[in-house]
């Protein structure tokens, strides 16, 4: 029965018991609830879609919530009749592998402080997303039960608590964190097996030195925007040479992959060669680090995601881009431009940016480069091979773009990171569950009733009023 769609599955349980039986913990395995208006599908009233859910688990939670192994809620209203309806899934839900929050989590314990309990209580959960969390928040994660694989903690009030302190029951077992706060703490806690990590908001005080000791098997490291004083520029050069310093001794040997604001790389200063280096986003003013953050990584693949606002910074751009592939040994360079003013000045034809004679520019300076692909707003994309004959002299061959982008994966010199990491990291799968719209009736729900033990739920068949929408997933969310 797992292969049928909702529809056809509830058919099938309202034909006997021992079918009821089979699918009910299909039928309830996964509850996801988007209503972020970015990813959200449109025409759907989350907020009536968890209504529905709650009324279906409410009629025998111990029994319904027993088969719950992913919650995910984004709900921009943080109510009563919410909070109700997550502890009752919390509460009953002891398997839960999965528990995504995107919601004002201080706002929620002040609805139904019972909700910390039970989530702290939990033993199976592997994968923990909580947004906007406090002081509440805070002792619930430092007293939580399970040992997590995946986290995404955003502690957005100021001087609530350090994220690696409060996930020190975690540190054998976490492989991936994304962290929004505004500080870490130097402590005793090692994280040993977290693979990948994502910060957004560390101040540029920190030191490059507490996170290698803190993550020492890192090797995906994504870094947001930095908080720095403006016009601190004496500070900032203080501070790379103190990073510089911190890691004669004590560096990631293992990094691979790093992405984030070029800023970022400019002012901690990893030094360590890796395969995979992501600038986003590169503008005219910061351009002008890339030539250090390219030194100091040596990347093998380049990619650069450039905000332009006008022709003389595009050409800023990529003269610092040309200096700074002088000295490299990028093999393979991708650079795509997100910007309204290109796409207004491409829009005809004739305005077309030659981007062949910047290709040919970037491989005549560049020793080791081999491929370039350059995608522009409002022109196609474009890819070149780079050919270089026994004399030293380079020509570039055009290739259609499919098979660019496969050959240079098939050679290993293009490679994303597992999660976003131009924004907020999204845990979870890669693509999300299926999902079926089942309208419900009276008449639906009271053939469905009697599956049910005798007397268990018939009387409670009123809450589901006629035309309820319910949406039921019925594919499991499983965290990568």
């Amino acid at each position: 029965m797992s292969f049928l769609v909702a529809k056809d599955l509830l058919c099938y349980m309202r034909s006997c018991r021992a079918l009821y039986y089979a699918g009910l913990p299909l039928l309830g395995r996964s509850a996801v609830f988007n209503g972020d208006p970015r990813t959200a599908k449109r025409g759907v009233d989350h907020q009536k879609r968890y209504q529905s859910f709650i009324r279906f688990i409410g009629v025998n939670p111990p029994l319904r919530c027993s088969y719950l192994r992913t919650v995910i809620i984004c709900l921009e209203q943080t109510t009563p009749q919410l909070a109700e309806g997550i502890h009752q899934m919390v509460e009953h839900g002891r398997y839960l592998d999965t528990l995504q929050l995107r919601l004002n989590c201080e706002d929620l314990l002040e609805a139904n402080p019972r909700i910390a309990t039970a989530i702290s209580s939990l033993t199976n959960l592997k994968l923990l997303s909580l947004s906007r969390v406090g002081r509440k928040s805070y002792a619930m994660l430092s007293a939580l039960q399970s040992s997590l694989i995946h986290a995404d903690i955003r502690i957005l009030s100021k001087g609530a608590g350090f994220v690696n302190e409060a996930l020190a029951r975690s540190r054998f077992t976490l492989q991936t964190l994304f962290a929004v706060c505004d500080s870490i703490k130097d402590c005793d806690v090692v994280y040993t097996s977290v693979m990948e990590l994502t910060l957004h908001g560390v101040p540029a005080q920190h030191t490059i030195g507490l996170l290698v000791r803190t993550f020492p098997v890192l090797r995906r490291l994504h870094m947001g925007i930095v908080i720095r004083e403006p016009h601190a520029t004496d500070a900032i050069e203080e501070v790379r040479r103190e990073n510089i310093a911190a890691q004669a001794d004590n560096c990631w040997d293992g990094l691979e992959y790093l992405s984030g604001d070029p800023v970022a790389f400019y002012l901690f200063a990893p030094q360590c060669r890796i395969q995979y280096l992501r600038f986003c986003p590169v503008t005219a003013t910061n351009s002008r680090v890339l030539f250090s953050a390219i030194c100091d990584t040596r990347p093998l693949s380049l990619d650069l995601i450039a905000t332009v606002d006008s022709l003389s910074s595009l050409k800023r751009i990529l003269n610092d881009l040309n200096l700074a592939l002088f000295a490299s040994e990028v093999q393979c360079l991708k650079f795509v431009s997100v910007s309204d003013f290109l796409a207004r000045y491409n829009r005809k034809k004739k305005h077309h940016t030659d981007l062949a004679a910047i290709a040919y520019e970037a491989a005549r300076v560049a020793p080791s480069l081999r491929y370039i692909f350059f995608h522009l707003t409002g022109q196609p994309a474009v890819f070149f091979r780079v050919n270089q004959d026994e004399v030293g002299s380079k020509s570039l061959v055009e290739l259609p773009v499919a098979e660019g982008k496969k050959l240079i994966k098939d050679e290993g010199l293009q490679r994303k990171i597992k999660h976003m990491d131009d924004g907020p990291l999204t845990l979870g799968p890669k693509s999300h569950p299926y999902f079926e719209a089942i309208m419900f009736n009276d008449r639906m729900i009271r053939s469905l009733n009697m599956m049910a033990p005798n007397g268990a739920w018939t009387s409670q068949a009123s809450l589901l009023s006629t035309s309820t929408i319910l949406f039921l997933s019925t594919q499991p969310i499983h965290s990568v």
